[in-house]
């Protein structure tokens, strides 16, 4: 059985598919993965503190100015 083709769509929606092959960026890769680990372990300073906390830091996670994970702490 062949897989469904989607030229079609694509090309209905001037869409692109891009790629890239990781050998030709191994000089790349040990930044590439310390840099994901930081971001992986990385928690916002703000402070939320209890169950009632939770809709101010849903309410900060809304705004975007967050640059990593945000614990409420109970």
């Amino acid at each position: 059985m062949s897989q469904p083709r989607i030229y079609h769509q694509l090309m209905w929606k001037a869409a692109s598919v891009r790629d890239f092959l990781m050998p030709h960026y191994q000089e790349y890769i040990p930044e590439a993965r310390d840099r994901l680990l930081n971001l992986f372990y990385a928690i916002d300073s703000n402070q939320f503190n209890g169950i009632e906390s939770i809709p101010a830091a849903v309410e900060y996670l809304l705004t975007g100015k967050n640059c990593s994970k945000v614990v409420v702490r109970f």
